[in-house]
């Protein structure tokens, strides 16, 4: 038996309880989570079992193909796959209000809080959407602007960011887009360097950029970019697009210092 402490066994088990998902596919899980934590062994330094961790996984062995791709998206769990199908068998099975409101909004509940301690801000602060592309178009037409004011992008922002604030400015000619290049740059200071350098007290509105790129793989020193913009103007909105950090880093966002932080759940965090 899996032990009880784990978080993601409470989860499981509270489902259960709910009878949102069958004992069969309780017990499933707990078989397939077993084999994470054998997997996983924390010892002076983590041993890892890939085999036990590929067989998570229902790769086909078969298949002329080497399943690399996390840019785009990441395959689930087979056991959290198990679960979203389950879920979505039971809703079928009973589609009343009564359902909705009980279970299943308990159920995103429990996750917004879970997600929300593991990003250190409060569940006021969160927000669930379809993915990081959804997210970061709130954050473009969520926010008014003055004519003449500027918004600085990197140049190798994921195209969902950059092109979407392209679309606004046709929308309002009187927005500047300002475009950074970190070409022959090669240390953080020199990142920071060059966007600070494009910050313009009272005039730049919003700066933004992927945490790191779906392109180069550059990452972003985040925190001390967020750091360095406000220092130039605490009123810039830092908006961050971590669609390729989240589930690979460990986030504090209220260290961080973003005022906006958008990402995707499919892609490195194995989410549905």
């Amino acid at each position: 038996m899996v032990p009880s402490q784990f978080v993601t066994y409470k989860v499981a088990k509270k489902l259960f309880d709910l009878n949102v998902i069958s004992r069969a596919t309780f017990l499933s899980f707990v078989k397939e989570f077993a084999k994470v934590m054998k997997g996983l062994r924390k010892e002076a330094t983590i041993t890892v079992d890939w085999d036990a961790v590929r067989d998570m996984f229902d790769f086909d062995d078969y298949a002329d193909v080497v399943p690399i791709n996390a840019a785009n998206l990441c395959p689930s769990f087979h056991a959290v796959q198990e679960y979203v199908n389950q879920m979505g068998i039971d809703m079928n099975k009973d589609v009343s209000i009564q359902k909705r409101t009980s279970v299943f909004a308990t159920i995103i509940d429990d996750a917004r809080a879970l997600i929300a301690q593991q990003l250190n801000i409060s569940t006021a602060e969160l927000a669930f959407m379809r993915n990081a592309t959804e997210a970061n178009n709130i954050i473009n037409n969520g926010l008014d602007f003055n004519a003449g004011e500027e918004v600085v992008i990197w140049s190798e922002n994921h195209g969902t960011n950059n092109r979407a604030w392209a679309i606004r400015q046709q929308r309002n000619p009187n927005i500047n887009i300002i475009t950074v290049g970190l070409t022959g740059a090669t240390t953080d200071q020199e990142v920071i360097n060059r966007f600070v350098a494009r910050v313009k007290p009272g005039v730049t509105r919003v700066v933004t950029f992927s945490e790191i790129s779906n392109e180069s793989g550059l990452r972003i020193p985040s925190k001390d970019l967020c750091s360095a913009v406000h220092a130039v103007d605490p009123n810039v909105h830092v908006h961050v697009d971590g669609a390729q950090g989240w589930g690979v880093l460990e986030h504090d966002l209220q260290d961080m210092g973003c005022d906006s932080y958008a990402a995707s759940a499919h892609k490195w965090f194995l989410g549905p």
